[in-house]
């Protein structure tokens, strides 16, 4: 009994501290939650959601073009004011005049948006060749995670994945993605609290 509290302890507090936001983060199920675009330039523009083999699970996605910029992208419902923290993993192709970026925006936005009216503060994480100096490196060809953080000052966010390439073809793979807003302490505390009682009912 004691231990079906302590795991059912630690359950309750994961979910204080925020579920994954994203809908089908891993692509499991194809393209489900997901809105696809492409830039009004280029060619060959395919969204493949059944890339294996994936990070975890049976499948990821993976976004090639002939050349140009795609993508997809979600947007989600938040607290203004707490942040939000987003997680990823990503591999993808250097063919010479390549970008892989992770998205987070404050607010709704469409796929023109994201494509043309992404600022630094937008880009969570981008791979991009040749490297200006300015991201997080070169493409890699071995899955990589990472995670990043913002406070939005809206009610929505828009949470996006982009490859690309100039005169070349560009081939990223995505997986993994997680969406958590964190609460406030006060919020954490409550919950905490609130276990402590339980557990003490329990054990009477």
């Amino acid at each position: 009994m004691r231990r079906f509290l302590a795991i059912a302890a630690v359950c309750a507090l994961a979910s204080v501290a925020g579920a994954n936001l994203l809908t089908n983060g891993g692509f499991e199920s194809g393209s489900a939650g997901w809105t696809q675009y492409s830039s009004w330039w280029g060619s060959g523009f395919n969204w493949q959601y059944t890339y294996a083999p994936a990070y975890e699970g049976s499948a990821a996605l993976s976004l090639t073009a002939a050349e140009g910029s795609l993508g997809v992208y979600q947007v989600l419902n938040v607290t203004p004011g707490l942040p939000v923290q987003i997680s990823w993993t990503i591999k993808a192709t250097d063919n010479g005049s390549n970008w892989y970026e992770v998205l987070l925006f404050d607010g709704a936005k469409t796929g023109v948006e994201i494509d043309f009216g992404t600022t630094d503060d937008d880009i969570m994480f981008k791979w991009e060749s040749p490297d200006s100096g300015n991201y997080d490196g070169l493409p890699q060809s071995t899955w990589t995670t990472g995670s990043n953080m913002m406070t939005p000052t809206l009610s929505q966010v828009t949470v996006a994945v982009k490859a690309g390439g100039s005169g070349v073809a560009p081939s990223g793979q995505f997986d993994a993605l997680d969406v958590i807003q964190i609460p406030e302490p006060a919020a954490v505390l409550l919950g905490f609290a609130g276990l402590v009682a339980i557990l003490k009912r329990r054990r009477r």
